[in-house]
Formats: C-alpha cells, sequence, structure tokens
C-alpha cells in the first residue's frame, strides 16, 4: 500500500509535536520546580537540547542562586538556538510542510517552471487575486526559489512530467496549469501525464492546461486540428506568448497614429527587420486587425537574413496572404543607411513610417535601432523595439532618442494570468459573439459550427471573434470616436461612415479567412475551405453587404454588453 504525500507530512510533523509535548511534560513531572517563571529558561534550554538530540534524563536543575546575568545570558543563548533549531527544522521538514499546504488546496493555480517568466507569472497572480500558488521546479538550487517562498508560494522540486509528482502538486485539485518553461516539450508532456493521470483517477475537477509553444505556427496548427481533452477533464490549451505581444502591440499602435490615420488618403508604410518567430507574430497580427478606410493604404517591406528560404516558408504556409497586403521581402544586409534612403525621399504628403526591430535576438534588435536612428537623425518616424528588459534600456535614452524609440515585450507586462488565460480579455469577443447567434439563430447561410454558445466554440471560431473584437479600437479611431467605447450610448456613425466602415469590415472578415487557408468558391463548403463571398466589396451581393453594415450598426450594443 502506497502512502500519500499527505500521510507522510502528517506523520513527521505529529512526530516533531509528539516530542515536544512528551518532553515539556516529562520535564515537568521530573523537576516540579521548574514550573515556576523563575526556572522556564531552563526548561526551554532543555528542551531546545533534547531536540538537538541530547538526554531527556539530564542532571539537576540549575542552582536557585544563579546571577541574574547568566540567567540573561541563557535567554539570549536560547535565542540563538531557536534560530539555529528552525534553520534546521525548515531544511529538514519543509518539504512535509510545503506538501501538508499543498494537500489542503483546492482551486489553485500551478505554475511548471520558476525562471523568469514563471516567476512573474505567480507575482503577477498573487498581486491580482491576494493568493498563493503551487509551482513545480526541478532545480533544487533556482536562483527566484527563496524569493518564491518568502512571498508564500510553495515550491515542489521535482520532475514536472513525473505522475507523483504532479500529484503532490495538487494536480487533481487544482484549476488551471501553466506551462511556460524555455522547453516546451515539456510542456507537452506535462499535458500528456494530466491528460493520463485524470483518466486514471477520474476527479470531479476540470483543469484548465494552457501550454506555451514557441512556434506561433504549431498554435495555429493546434487550434485547427488539436484534440479537445475536456472529456478526461483536462482542457488543453496552447498559446504563444509572441501571440500575445503582437496583439496588445497593434492594439495601442492606433492611438499613437490617431491625426494620422484620420486623413482620408493615409498611408502607412512598415519597416519590419527580422522574421523569425516573433516578427512573423508581429505581420500576422497585422493583417488581421490593421485594415483602414477605403483610400487609405498600408504597406509592408521585410528585412531578414536568409529571406529567400524565410519568405518561401512564411507563402508555404499562409498561400493566400497575398490578398491581403502588399509584402515585399528583401535581404538585410545591415546598410541601414542604404535601406532607409529610398523610403525617406519617397515618403508622401500623408505617409507614416513605422520600423519595427523585431528579431528573436534582443541584442540584434539593438544593434539595429541604434543604426536607424543614426541614419534618420532628421526623421520624426517611430522606431519600435522589440525587448524584454525594455523598461530599463528606455530610463538610459534621453532627448530625441526617448522620443522615437519605442521599447515593446517586457516580460513584467506579458507574464501576466489574466493574458494567459483570457478570463477578461475576451469580453469583446464573447459580447460580439452572443450578439452574432441573436441576429441570425436558424440561419441556413450561416455555419453550424458558429452556431453554438460561446465556451463550446472551437479555438478557431473564437479567433475569428476576437480579430472582430480586436478591430473595434480601429473603426472608433477612423471615424475621430475614439473615447466613446466608454459611453456606448453616445456612439453614432453617419450613412457615410457606416459604408465605409462596412468596407473595412468585411476587408478585416476576407482576411482572417485567407490567413486560415480559404478561398474563392462559387459555393460554400467549409470542409474545402471556400466561400462565394472572398470578393471585393464591389462584387458582393446587397444581402453581404447589409451583414457588415449591421456589424457596425450594432457595435454600440456589444460594447454596452461588454
Amino acid at each position: 500500500m502506497k502512502i500519500s504525500p499527505k500521510t507522510k507530512s502528517l506523520f513527521w510533523i505529529a512526530l516533531v509535536v509528539s516530542v515536544l509535548v512528551l518532553s515539556w511534560v516529562g520535564l515537568s513531572q521530573l523537576y516540579p520546580e521548574t514550573s515556576t517563571l523563575r526556572y522556564l529558561p531552563d526548561r526551554i534550554f532543555r528542551l531546545i537540547k533534547i531536540l538537538m538530540g541530547n538526554d531527556p534524563v539530564s542532571p539537576a536543575v540549575e542552582r536557585a542562586d544563579v546571577p541574574l546575568a547568566l540567567i540573561i545570558v541563557k535567554v539570549l543563548v536560547i535565542i540563538l538556538l531557536l534560530r539555529a533549531l528552525f534553520k534546521i527544522v525548515e531544511k529538514v521538514f519543509h518539504e512535509q510542510y510545503t506538501h501538508l499546504r499543498i494537500a489542503y488546496k483546492k482551486g489553485h493555480l500551478m505554475v511548471v517552471g520558476i525562471g523568469n517568466k514563471g516567476s512573474r507569472i505567480l507575482k503577477d497572480y498573487q498581486a491580482q487575486t491576494g493568493r498563493t500558488a503551487v509551482a513545480i521546479e526541478q532545480k533544487a538550487d533556482h536562483k527566484n526559489l527563496p524569493s518564491l517562498r518568502r512571498d508564500g508560494h510553495a515550491i515542489v522540486t521535482g520532475s514536472a512530467t513525473d505522475e507523483e509528482t504532479l500529484q503532490t502538486a495538487g494536480a487533481l485539485k487544482a484549476r488551471t496549469v501553466i506551462c511556460l518553461g524555455d522547453d516546451e516539450q515539456t510542456g507537452v508532456q506535462v499535458a500528456g501525464k494530466l491528460i493520463d493521470l485524470y483518466a486514471k483517477k477520474k476527479p470531479e475537477n476540470l483543469l484548465q492546461c494552457f501550454v506555451h509553444l514557441e512556434d506561433p505556427r504549431l498554435v495555429e496548427v493546434f487550434e485547427q486540428h488539436g484534440h479537445a481533452h475536456i472529456d478526461a477533464g483536462v482542457d488543453v490549451r496552447f498559446f504563444n506568448l509572441h501571440k500575445v505581444i503582437a496583439r496588445h502591440f497593434f492594439h495601442r499602435l492606433p492611438q499613437m497614429l490617431e491625426n494620422k490615420l484620420q486623413h482620408p488618403q493615409a498611408e502607412v508604410r512598415f519597416l519590419l527587420f527580422g522574421f523569425d518567430a516573433a516578427a512573423q507574430a508581429l505581420l500576422i497580427q497585422a493583417m488581421r486587425v490593421f485594415h483602414l478606410l477605403p483610400g487609405q493604404s498600408s504597406h509592408w517591406h521585410i528585412f531578414a537574413r536568409d529571406m529567400a528560404t524565410k519568405a518561401a516558408r512564411f507563402h508555404d504556409r499562409y498561400p493566400q496572404i497575398g490578398h491581403i497586403a502588399p509584402l515585399q521581402f528583401f535581404e538585410d544586409q545591415g546598410c541601414y543607411a542604404q535601406v532607409m534612403q529610398p523610403y525617406l525621399a519617397s515618403q508622401p504628403a500623408h505617409g507614416q513610417i513605422i520600423v519595427i526591430c523585431a528579431s528573436d535576438e534582443e541584442c540584434t534588435n539593438l544593434r539595429a535601432a541604434a543604426e536607424l536612428l543614426n541614419a534618420s537623425e532628421q526623421q520624426d518616424f517611430p522606431i519600435f523595439v522589440l525587448n524584454a528588459g525594455g523598461k530599463a534600456m528606455a530610463g538610459l535614452l534621453s532627448g530625441r532618442a526617448s522620443i522615437r524609440l519605442h521599447f515593446f515585450g517586457d516580460y513584467d507586462d506579458f507574464c501576466k494570468y489574466e493574458l494567459i488565460t483570457g478570463e477578461r480579455q475576451d469580453d469583446w469577443a464573447r459580447a460580439m459573439h452572443n450578439d452574432y447567434l441573436r441576429q441570425i439563430s436558424g440561419s441556413a447561410s450561416e455555419s453550424s459550427a458558429y452556431q453554438i454558445s460561446w465556451d463550446d466554440l472551437s479555438e478557431d471560431a473564437k479567433d475569428a471573434n476576437r480579430a472582430q473584437a480586436d478591430h473595434i479600437i480601429y473603426k472608433l479611431l477612423l471615424t475621430h470616436k475614439h473615447g466613446v467605447d466608454q459611453k456606448p450610448a453616445d456612439l453614432h456613425f453617419s450613412t457615410e461612415e457606416i459604408e465605409q466602415l462596412a468596407m473595412a469590415e468585411h476587408a478585416r472578415w476576407a482576411a482572417h479567412r485567407y490567413l486560415n487557408g480559404w478561398q474563392y468558391g462559387e459555393v460554400r463548403d467549409d470542409a474545402s475551405k471556400l466561400h462565394p463571398s472572398l470578393v471585393g466589396w464591389e462584387y458582393l451581393g446587397e444581402e453581404e453587404k447589409q451583414k457588415d453594415r449591421n456589424t457596425v450598426l450594432r457595435l454600440p450594443q456589444i460594447l454596452h454588453a461588454a
């Protein structure tokens, strides 16, 4: 019969308490005179010596005429010995105490790995909820372990891919598990172990397991084709920090460009340096949400080493992306002054250059940003630099450099419990889907895959709603309505604005379809990803156009519901 960690912990703690109680009682019986206040230091001193291995039956109590100074010395020695004893007990019994704490936890957060990302999530979770969490860390001497323990988090040392370690960490009673280590393979293995564990133990608990994958494309593939294990009691969801950062970046960017975007002929040129996972996540998010009014435009110019190979792979993954926006790929030679010269010479009157340095190597981003800043000293276009420690770097800059350089991607901003679990950030998307259900319930022209509740939607369907929700800020800014999302009742669009925003909405909807591999087809076929509405606005039927207009007209109700 296997003894549970909780039983082991209770046994050893009970053993220590028994030694203390029995020694205290025994000393009072053997030396009745020590029951007085005068001999209290002596009894405590003997108790400590017993715990440290001395014979409990020792010579008689100290003489009654011991000077007060020596009694004070004994008290001070007791304090020193107690501190040493607590350190020993902490070393010996800390594991049992931790296991006992975890045994009484329920509905808690588990984090796999206490590196820089994992420790930030733990600190953010505690700040937001006031609760402590449980973490699993393989290295018993990890540098972040002491500070997290001081914060009250329970740390279990061991391999998270071991079933016993998962049970010790309270996986059968946890609410959420986040796997955000440097090795994504470990996160996948942990998810598999949790599924097996829940299938074997069959707890009543429903567990959400969030697994970080370094490649954003893998997240998309698993969202579309991965098998959900909710039936086994584990809901596995994959996420990617690059996608989280990209979503946040393109939510804030239009606010910085508000004056430029409100010009009817605004033209935005993006110069993206680097084309690894982070840069590709930014580009894909731009394709999802950076859709402007008719007459306005955006162009992408992408520079990277070994660009031919990277561009070929990218087009293989997103073969329809050319229908969304003009993309040009260039080999990065590191000659930034030459790169910038033609763009600065041909900048249109209502144009805006946006430079983004988003290589996966932060030192490369800093070097590129410095060279670009120097090559455009008299210009005022912003340069965005992906850098996890950007806040510290920004504090070292002054003058024009601090105005033009904008750092993003700081772990402190994105290793957050809410951004990963999405419990509140999907409010707009959820409200949008619920409104959609009310408007088209039972319609034969709509896919049955979308006519179900939000919780039952596939991740792909949820992502479609998120893209639509993320475009709300653009609709408001492009029509000078920024700020009315706080007062939906004040939101009104003119007939011209409704038509323009409906055209932008259609372009956004089509972009999401193209990114997911859809093509034009005369008859809708969800299995083959064919749709008759994947055409320009001028070729749409009036019924389809009205759907896009209705999306705009329903914005006040959606914002109010959210």
